[in-house]
């Protein structure tokens, strides 16, 4: 089996942080671990990871379709989510949503199976 592993590490402050579109094409499974860190004041609404698909690399967009995560508000913590993709995916990207006020660190971890 060879699996491959790409990490997405962006800052989110209030607002939204969207990755580029993962291309699943050449995986036969795929899964994202989404972490969210809140900083030493947590914000008042916490950040919310999703995971929207797409068939043809971002012209149609499934939002959500992946599922999602809400965050807590709690200072210094980190919050982690495992998303497992269907296994028809083509593309697939992480948004992060909806902290308010407090910036808060995001990290996507990318995990594909590409052989047997």
């Amino acid at each position: 089996q060879v699996l491959d592993a790409e990490v997405i590490v962006l800052t989110s402050a209030a607002g939204t942080t969207t990755g580029s579109w993962i291309d699943l094409t050449a995986a036969y499974k795929a899964s994202i671990l989404a972490l969210i860190t809140n900083g030493g004041t947590g914000p008042t609404v916490a950040c919310t990871a999703r995971i929207d698909l797409s068939p043809d690399n971002g012209t149609t967009i499934y939002t959500g379709a992946g599922g999602a995560f809400q965050a807590g508000i709690t200072a210094s913590t980190t919050y982690a989510a495992e998303f497992s993709l269907p296994e028809d995916t083509m593309y697939a990207r992480i948004v992060f949503t909806g902290n308010t006020a407090q910036a808060v660190t995001v990290q996507a971890d990318v995990t594909k199976l590409t052989g047997i």
